[in-house]
């Protein structure tokens, strides 16, 4: 069995030992509780009540009478109405959900509809009555016509439905920006016992007209046995207006005076701009969607359009670690969706982004509830940060609404891709859309960047050798978001050799050139795999390294809060997987030559020491592994036993690192493309 094969096994067999640890009482999955009805399961489920209740009452040409169950309906409801002409008596009306009843007035208004009604007594006949209403009704058609808002009016005739009788007119009006829609209003007279009557009226338009409209006047339709065709609005308003509101977004015009971005080249949607850091120091080149809605200040740029929200900021961080800050923006965005009551929320892996060298990105997505209704948007928050030179940074959050998109908005979505070397495809609208990005004749943020000197992605200038020092490391480095390039992942400059010193006293306890020297030989003597082996050695003298999990897991949880029962986890799997401690000396000597680099930084050791001793601790590590993957697999069982981490948690430090390690390796150009085999050789 080869060493690779050894660790893979360590790695699921301390899953599978956790979850006994953890005692699954937080595990949900498959606990055999029934799934929430989603919303298309609903809508199936609502539909199929429809068409029976339709099947039941296809005969039924009058509205439904009076104490009759009601819940067969879900957006209409019996409401009663005074009858305050007569003996006031209340009449129950059959209305939308939410109707209002006052003075023997029922109104309701919202979904694009008007409905009213009111109960009358009359002394005079049926036929008599249903003339006055009919004279009533053509009136309001004549008043249509009559009125310059309106064309095409549309008096259709009386139609009987039973008893009742209903009679709709049709026009066309122009909205604000001259696209016609069409109105309809349906008078209705439903006769009832001893000289009563209701008279309802409804007007439907298709502006303000949303996913509840039809459903409501379905059921009005289908309670009062009105032909469905008369209550639709089926004019091509919402398409041309969906079709201009798109068009208008994407009508640039800058605030005079302020800055302005230039269209760049191959894009249909983004511009480029300039824009210069707080103190003064650097200047930037940026890129960002050009539109009605885009605003660009002095220190950011804000962009909304096709469903496509962005915000660009450009500011110096805190500290040179921007995937912290990346990982706490997550933390943050999960936080605020779950208090918000949103569902589904995933969090992506932290991802680099293409053509940088220090820049990634991450993406958190949750459910919402769009407007009232039961549909649900999909939002993905997207985070993405460039580090510059030293805390420099240009950070560009982009948030996606399902709800929002249009027929635009994959092709923005894939030029912010292009731009910034980051992956949407799963938020396309049309799922079909390919993302395979041709960038040629396009501009990059990374392409800029370089052209202004300020992207770290660069041709390495250290020795191969150095490099391959670097690379040992990497993993660490990039975790503290530096640049593997650099030795120790740093510029040699003052501020770094007080952050690096700062460091190695709170983490190593390294105040001078001698500790310093006694903590490296240590490492490379001894490190982790001794304490492995001392590990090793107590489950031995407990009776536990052959025995069976139950019994381990038994004494590991009578001790005490001052042991690390995970070290002992670790330990036991090695031994049940026959590797031997030396197995993770990757994690001891990886480190030596952290150390030298930070020695150096520091002034612990000159440059030309720092480098001798690295080859000399290489050359050892090199002959122990056949590769970098190989090498990574036993550093990283080395900082699972260091950590005591189980790796059962998405936020396991153990993973992280392993991320940033294959983060590292998919980089074209970064470390782990170096040959393992590498001559190594002093050539500095």
């Amino acid at each position: 069995m080869n060493k690779k094969r050894k660790r893979i096994q360590v790695w699921f067999g301390i899953l599978m030992t956790a979850c006994v640890i953890a005692g699954c009482g937080n595990a949900d999955n498959g606990s055999g509780d029934k799934e929430p009805e989603t919303a298309q399961q609903k809508e199936t489920a609502q539909q199929t009540d429809k068409e029976t209740v339709a099947e039941a009452r296809e005969t039924t040409q009058a509205p439904a009478a009076e104490g009759e169950d009601s819940a067969q309906y879900a957006y209409i409801e019996q409401v009663m109405v005074e009858d305050s002409f007569g003996d006031k008596a209340e009449h129950a009306v059959y209305a939308p959900v939410g109707s209002t009843s006052e003075n023997g007035f029922l109104s309701y208004y919202d979904h694009g509809l008007s409905f009213s009604a009111m109960v009358y007594t009359s002394e005079v006949s049926s036929d008599v009555a249903c003339e006055i209403w009919e004279e009533l009704a053509r009136e309001q058609a004549q008043e249509w016509e009559n009125d310059p808002e309106y064309a095409d009016v549309q008096a259709g005739e009386v139609v009987e439905a039973g008893d009742d009788k209903y009679l709709v007119v049709s026009a066309d009006r122009m909205d604000y920006n001259g696209i016609p829609y069409q109105v309809k209003k349906v008078f209705y007279i439903d006769m009832r016992e001893a000289g009563r009557s209701v008279e309802w009226t409804l007007e439907l338009s298709e502006i303000g007209s949303d996913e509840h409209t039809a459903p409501i006047v379905g059921e009005l339709a289908q309670c009062y046995g009105i032909a469905p065709d008369c209550l639709t609005v089926d004019g091509v308003w919402a398409q041309e207006d969906a079709q201009r509101q798109a068009a208008q977004q994407d009508v640039y015009e800058p605030e005079e005076g302020s800055p302005a971005l230039e269209r760049a080249d191959g894009y249909q949607y983004l511009g480029t701009t300039t824009v210069a850091f707080a103190d003064g120091t650097l200047q930037s080149p940026v890129m960002a969607p050009m539109g009605s809605m885009t605003e660009v200040t002095q220190s950011r740029i804000l962009a909304s359009m096709h469903g496509v929200s962005v915000r660009i900021e450009w500011d110096k961080l805190p500290t040179l670690n921007y995937l912290a800050r990346l990982e706490d923006n997550a933390d943050a965005d999960c936080r605020i969706a779950e208090e918000s009551g949103a569902g589904n929320i995933r969090r992506s892996q932290t991802m680099a982004m293409e053509g940088f060298e220090t820049a990634a990105y991450n993406i958190v997505t949750y459910e919402e509830t769009a407007g009232t209704g039961a549909e649900k948007d999909t939002v993905a928050k997207v985070r993405c940060m460039i580090r510059l030179k030293d805390t420099y940074a240009v950070i560009c959050d982009l948030t996606l609404r399902s709800g929002g998109y249009d027929a635009s908005t994959d092709q923005l979505l894939q030029e912010l891709e292009a731009a910034y070397g980051i992956n949407l495809s799963e938020y396309y609208r049309d799922k079909k859309t390919g993302n395979d990005r041709d960038s040629k004749g396009q501009d990059t943020m990374a392409d800029l960047l370089a052209q202004s000197g300020l992207n770290n992605r660069r041709a390495p200038s250290l020795p191969e050798t150095i490099q391959w020092f670097n690379a040992s490391y990497a993993a660490l480095t990039y975790s503290n978001g530096w640049d593997w390039q650099l030795v120790g992942g740093l510029e040699p400059t003052e501020d770094n050799a007080a952050l690096a010193d700062m460091m190695l006293r709170s983490s190593w306890s390294v105040r001078d050139a001698e500790s310093a020297r006694e903590t490296v030989d240590s490492l490379i003597a001894e490190g982790h795999r001794e304490k492995c082996r001392e590990y090793m050695e107590q489950l031995e003298e407990w009776g536990l390294l052959d025995a069976g999990q139950e019994k381990l897991l038994d004494k590991l949880s009578q001790l005490g809060t001052e042991e690390n029962p995970g070290r002992y986890v670790i330990a036991y799997q090695m031994h049940q997987n026959k590797i031997a401690p030396e197995y993770i000396a990757a994690w001891d000597l990886c480190r030596a030559n952290q150390l030298y680099a930070d020695y150096y930084l520091c002034g612990y050791m000159s440059y030309e020491e720092a480098m001798d001793a690295s080859l000399e601790n290489s050359l050892v590590l090199q002959g122990m592994y056949s590769s970098w993957e190989e090498m990574m697999d036993a550093y990283l069982v080395g900082y699972q036993f260091w950590n005591g981490d189980l790796a059962v948690t998405a936020d396991s430090p153990s993973l992280r690192r392993y991320h940033y390690y294959e983060m590292l390796r998919d980089l074209p150009d970064g470390p782990y493309s170096l040959d393992w085999n590498l001559d190594l050789k002093k050539d500095w």
